[in-house]
């Protein structure tokens, strides 16, 4: 199964990204690092592209700016939201992105889990949850401090229009033969493009960006060729014939536990075995998956 192969390494990347981000968000705003991480990203495609350039009368383009829009717009929504709210509240509202992906997928390519597979993928949305949520309140109390938060339609709606982006990719591979890098060259592009136009709309100073930029060029490169490889690897599972968007991403949901537990180390934080239980439970739905 290298499909599972390319989704287990692009969690474990997608993890020590998500540990990084934390550690760069204490100097950089939201929307720039996100914006620099695009940046030179798109840079470290550039050499790729040299060499073999993408044959652009030949790509699906409508496709690939669908993809970047509804990327860039979730990750506008959810940083907001993000921004504005506690990471408790807004942790466990990611961990419906599978829920919406398996209703895609199935509308839109037409895959079907079968039962053990549901288990699997229910088990894995458990230990997700499990791993985010606050102990010491009760589940209604829980419920109720999520819908409560104002923000609360800002992070769904941006679960929910993300989860577009996989099956639109697996249609793009499905029906043309693309080199990812020249895929991501192209995605990316679009991506620059929306996010400096909400750069731009949010009156940020530009300055301030290639400040970020030349001080940060170390730390900010490292992400993102972490986070950029994350994201080839993903997608060269989603390119397989064979492989289920529905099952790939709930997998590499695992990246929380990875994120979470080195992170919580590295952060220093607490409740690591209660994080270590809910990486157990995520690895048994894996099985459940797989066996």
């Amino acid at each position: 199964m290298n499909w599972l192969i390319f989704t287990i390494m692009s969690a474990i990347l997608m993890g020590f990204a998500g540990i990084m981000q934390k550690f760069l968000l204490k100097k950089e705003h939201s929307l720039s690092l996100i914006f620099l991480m695009y940046f030179f990203g798109f840079l470290f495609l550039i050499p790729l592209n040299i060499i073999n350039p993408p044959n652009l009368f030949e790509m699906p383009m409508f496709l690939i700016l669908m993809r970047s829009l509804v990327v860039t717009t979730g990750l506008l929504f959810f940083t907001k939201a993000l921004h504005h709210s506690d990471i408790s509240i807004m942790a466990p509202i990611r961990n419906l992105s599978p829920i919406f992906l398996i209703l895609i997928s199935f509308v839109f390519l037409g895959e079907r889990l079968s039962l053990k597979e549901y288990i699997g993928v229910g088990i894995l949305i458990f230990g997700a949850y499990y791993l985010t949520i606050e102990h010491g309140q009760g589940f209604k109390e829980q419920v109720k401090r999520i819908f409560s938060s104002k923000y609360f339609l800002f992070a769904f709606f941006a679960i929910f229009i993300i989860s577009f982006a996989p099956p639109i990719e697996k249609i793009i591979f499905t029906k043309y033969s693309l080199e990812i890098y020249n895929y991501l060259f192209v995605s990316y592009f679009f991506s620059l493009v929306f996010l400096f136009i909400m750069y731009v709309s949010h009156k940020f100073p530009i300055n301030e960006l290639v400040k970020s930029a030349r001080t940060g060029a170390f730390p900010l490169s490292l992400f993102a060729i972490v986070d950029l490889t994350s994201i080839y690897f993903i997608i060269s599972a989603i390119a397989i014939p064979a492989s289920k968007v529905s099952l790939i991403i709930p997998i590499r949901r695992f990246s929380t536990t990875i994120e979470l537990v080195v992170g919580g180390k590295l952060f220093k934080e607490t409740k690591l075995m209660h994080r270590s239980f809910a990486c157990i439970i995520m690895i048994l739905g894996v099985f459940l998956i797989l066996v």
